[in-house]
Order: C-alpha cells, then structure tokens, then sequence
C-alpha cells in the first residue's frame, strides 16, 4: 500500500534512512511514515493528530477523537468518512514511536531569580520544579534526585497530541516537517546525510524495480 509513486515512495527510504538523525524523538520517522501511505495532501491533517487517533488501528482500545470516527479494520477515518489505510511496516513504525514518545524524557535547567529551575518534558507535557540552589554543581546534583519525580509529572501531563513539539499544547508544525525533509534530503542536508540517502535510494529502487518485475508490471 502506497500513495506514492516509486521514484517518490524512493526519496522517502531515503529521508526514513536519516530520520532519527534529523529528529532524535522518532516524530518526523513516524510522520514520514504517514505520508508514505495517506499522501503529502494530508500533512496538516497528520501533524494535528491525536494520539486516540491511532489506537483502534494498533490494536489499543477503541476511542474518539474530537468527535472522529475511527475504524481499525480499514486504518485511520477522517469524520467517518474517507479511510486513512496503513500497511504493516507503518502500524509497526508507529507502535514503536508510541512507546518511545512516552519513554523519552528531556532535562533541562534554567536560572531564575539566581536560583536553578528544573524542567522536564515528556510527550508535550511540561514540569517544573526549584532545584534550591544558585550554584550549578550543587543545583546539577539536586536534580540527578527529583529527576525520576519530574519525569513522572511530565508524563502524567501528556499532552495527547500525537507528534507534540516540546512545549505543551502545541503539535508540530507543517513547516518544520519541511524543515526536517529539507535537512534530510534538501538543500540544507549535509555531505554525510546526502552519501547516507544516496545509498538508501539505489538499495530502493532496485528493490522497487524486482518488485514490479515479479508482479509483471515491466
């Protein structure tokens, strides 16, 4: 299943092969996924989803989204209506993402009023709290004991967003998806992602091209 032809289906083997590098979160993997499958029309569409959005069809409990209907027998429905369809490597992709969007947790740590604040975000949820100390080593040391508490917070505050930026109620954009493309097989991509993407594309058209060879296509 794909909404993509096989030069355009190849430029994105070639982007998935340097994804993690552009997006260590696993977002714009997961997102490039989608778009395999349901077409760039629907980048708007997907960069807005919700993570209720995706559960009948990985095989979690039933729900609705902002009024959606969702249907796991035929992939992802917009308003009950057109079906959004998934293949295998994508559902397997995104019950990967899904775990690690809850497992990966970021630390970081401000001065405010001369006293060190700790912030944590997991999943587009945020929390804060003092680490009571101005001097950093001493405020870097406090917080190795309240960072499993934090985590914590941040997680019990997921945003529910599907593809969350790191502040909270806010998913990514339809512009940093470009931006991310653009790093990985654009203009702003570097020698070493382009060597990486040019090996990445042979190796899929080739296997493109046996694969239509044995369905009589050529």
């Amino acid at each position: 299943m794909n909404a993509f032809s096989s030069d355009a289906n190849a430029a994105f083997r070639a982007a998935l092969a340097v994804a993690d590098d552009v997006d260590p979160a696993g977002r714009f993997r997961a997102i490039l996924h989608l778009l395999r499958c349901c077409g760039a029309h629907r980048l708007e569409s997907i960069t807005q989803l919700g993570v209720q959005a995706l559960l009948p069809h990985l095989g979690a409990s039933s729900a609705e989204d902002a009024g959606r209907e969702f249907d796991p027998a035929t992939g992802i429905a917009k308003d009950g209506a057109e079906a959004w369809k998934l293949d295998d490597e994508a559902v397997e992709e995104l019950r990967l993402y899904l775990k690690r969007r809850r497992r990966r947790v970021v630390m970081r740590m401000e001065l405010r009023d001369d006293v060190w604040i700790a912030r944590a975000i997991c999943a587009g949820g945020i929390a804060t709290r003092s680490l009571r100390a101005s001097d950093r080593t001493a405020a870097r040391t406090e917080l190795e004991v309240v960072k499993p508490v934090l985590a914590r917070a941040a997680r019990a505050r997921d945003s529910g967003l599907l593809f969350p930026m790191d502040y909270r109620n806010a998913h990514v954009s339809a512009a940093q998806v470009r931006l991310w493309i653009n790093r990985a097989v654009g203009r702003q991509a570097s020698a070493q992602t382009r060597a990486r993407c040019a090996q990445a594309l042979a190796t899929h058209k080739t296997s493109a091209r046996r694969s239509r060879v044995r369905r009589g296509r050529i």
